[in-house]
């Protein structure tokens, strides 16, 4: 199941490369709960097929090809 998820969290964000994606965003795509699409988003994160950035008000992004959102860190 982990590489299902895997594959359609990284076909989302490739989708959108360039915009960020909210992390309750990524989990209406996926219908996953939000631990676990987290968990794996920091994974991939971790590996380098992710960026992860906050926005001001504290949401947590993720995307690929993104500009830094000016919030605090991931």
């Amino acid at each position: 199941m982990n590489f299902a998820l895997k594959a359609s969290l990284l076909i989302a964000v490739d989708a959108y490369a360039g915009e960020w994606l909210t992390l309750p965003r990524l989990v209406a795509r996926v219908v996953r709960p939000m631990h676990e699409v987290e968990s794996i988003c920091d994974e991939l994160v971790a590996a380098g097929q992710m960026q992860a950035d906050r926005m001001p008000d504290g949401t947590r992004c993720f995307g690929v090809q993104c500009q830094p959102l000016g919030g605090a860190a991931p």
